[in-house]
């Protein structure tokens, strides 16, 4: 018997199947966070890949790893927080102050606002004054104050101002004006400068001495010889006496220049009224030469010289407190008579003449 004997060979083939999970959306970066390689925001993320955030500058991590890791499809939440660094203030620019009188070097936290406004004095150009700490970072103030501008004042007895300003000006924030002494006045040695700060001068150190000489009245003359308006210096004296033909009220009087002042005004009083210039073709009555002076309530008769044509009746005027009650309206006209003869007196109705030879 014979045996057959059969041999199989099994060939058994292997398969490796690889299953791959679902692929990610990139998330928007939390605030103040950015992704080390710029992925957008909705880019696809492949299953297994990262993501690596960090803090954006100016912002500090509350851990240390922002990595992130797509998972079938989902990211794990992410626990790295980025926080705003705080700011610090500075002095407020020029002419402003802050709100909550924050001071200068003082910690904001990011997100808090400052708020500036004008201070007493400026005014502003109408941008805002609130700026926000962020990052770490302050931005500059827009608005800006600018200083009021000052009314010039009026000088004090005694001084001028250097440019001539006058009294009421308008003068800008900053700047000056200068006073000095006029002529005659003597300066205490103070400054006379003074600066226009925020819409007020300051009062001026400067004074100057002395007494402006007054009007002299009708009448007067005065020791030393002074003209009106001359300056005489503190504690000096002017003496004010008649003239020869004017009747006194009383006494010389003296008057002393202390502190810009005179002791007092003038009360003595000169009585008369001196005759005006007598018109060729005229006679006056009583006979008064030119500038000669007529006592209070006396009167001058105008008359035309024989030959002359009168413009009316003789005119009398009279001297009252001073001045000549009116001014000589008579006119003499026509050529004189009498020629070869010259007026020798003439007194109420008697009228001689003598012969020229």
């Amino acid at each position: 018997m014979t045996e057959t004997c059969i041999f199989v060979m099994v060939f058994l083939s292997c398969c490796v199947v690889t299953w791959a999970g679902k692929s990610c959306t990139a998330p928007a970066p939390l605030p103040g966070q950015v992704e080390a390689a710029n992925t957008a925001e909705g880019a696809t993320v492949r299953d297994g890949a990262t993501l690596t955030y960090t803090c954006d500058t100016g912002y500090t991590a509350n851990v240390d790893s922002g990595v992130i890791t797509c998972n079938d499809g989902t990211f794990p939440p992410r626990v790295l927080r980025c926080t705003g660094d705080s700011c610090t203030a500075a002095d407020p620019p020029a002419g402003m102050v802050e709100a909550a009188s924050t001071a200068a070097g003082a910690t904001v936290a990011h997100g808090d606002t400052l708020t500036y406004s004008c201070d007493t004095g400026y005014t502003g150009n109408g941008d805002s004054g609130v700026i926000t700490c962020h990052a770490g970072v302050l931005p500059s103030v827009s608005l800006r104050c600018t200083g009021d501008p000052c009314t010039a004042p009026t000088p004090t007895t005694g001084s001028v101002e250097a440019a001539s300003t006058a009294a009421g000006a308008t003068v800008a924030h900053g700047e000056t004006l200068t006073y000095s002494c006029d002529t005659g006045f003597t300066g205490n040695g103070q400054s006379g400068v003074i600066t226009c700060n925020t819409g007020s001068f300051p009062s001026v150190s400067l004074r100057c001495t002395g007494c402006a000489a007054p009007a002299l009245l009708t009448g007067m003359s005065r020791s030393p010889a002074t003209a009106e308006g001359a300056v005489v210096a503190d504690t000096n004296t002017l003496v004010y006496s008649c003239l020869s033909g004017y009747t006194a009220s009383g006494s010389d009087q003296t008057i002393t220049c202390g502190t810009n002042t005179w002791s007092s005004s003038i009360t003595l009083t000169c009585s008369g009224c001196a005759a005006p210039t007598l018109d060729p073709k005229m006679i006056r009555t009583p006979t008064t030469v030119d500038g000669a002076v007529v006592a209070n309530a006396g009167t001058l008769v105008y008359t035309c010289k024989p030959g002359y044509t009168k413009s009316g009746d003789d005119q009398t005027t009279t001297c009252n407190t001073n001045a000549w009650d009116s001014t000589v309206t008579l006119t003499c006209s026509g050529a004189q008579g009498m020629m070869g003869y010259e007026l020798y007196l003439a007194t109420g109705s008697i009228i001689v003449y003598l012969l020229k030879i």
